[in-house]
């Protein structure tokens, strides 16, 4: 009997060490916006697709296709709109909820399959650098589709961005 409780503290002693030494190990990692490194490095605007309500016309929107925008730790560049503190804030969302609500699409219009997607918002903790006097909020939604693929929306239509370059 005396063998099994030595033991039974043994492995009690054992798994509480290794969850500690763990959860340490993580809170270090969460220090660290890993998932905005994902994000990190210049994307370019290819092409987009048009919401049910938008603020502009096609011939506007296809103005943006070619434009970069750059994203790193202490810089976001979008559309113009410059903000040298940007946060990232990280949530998986399902995709029928989510662009149902944010503009009455359809996620298949989007040519998205999943039902799961990562939504990444980037907003600015300082005043940011607006192009022109129409831009009221620094605050954006990207849905990362992949490593070298994002969407993200704004006047009403969605872009869509191909990684041009890794930030390192």
């Amino acid at each position: 009997m005396n063998r099994i409780l030595i033991i039974t503290s043994i492995l009690l002693t054992t798994v509480s060490f290794c969850n500690n030494r763990n959860s340490g190990h993580e809170s270090s990692q969460a220090s660290i916006p890993k998932d905005s490194l994902v994000l990190y490095g210049d994307w370019k605007i290819t092409r987009f697709t048009a919401g049910s309500i938008s603020e502009i016309t096609e011939e506007d929107a296809q103005k943006y296709v070619g434009h970069i925008i750059t994203l790193k730790a202490g810089l976001a560049v979008i559309n113009s709109d410059t903000c040298n503190q940007p946060y990232f804030k990280t949530s998986i969302q399902s995709s029928d909820k989510y662009f149902y609500e944010n503009n009455r699409v359809d996620k298949a219009t989007l040519k998205i399959k999943q039902d799961s997607i990562q939504v990444v918002e980037i907003g600015c903790k300082n005043r940011p650098k607006y192009s022109n006097e129409n831009s009221s909020n620094f605050l954006y939604d990207f849905i990362v589709i992949d490593n070298n693929l994002m969407i993200v929306s704004f006047k009403g239509f969605y872009f869509y961005l191909e990684r041009v370059m890794k930030a390192f």
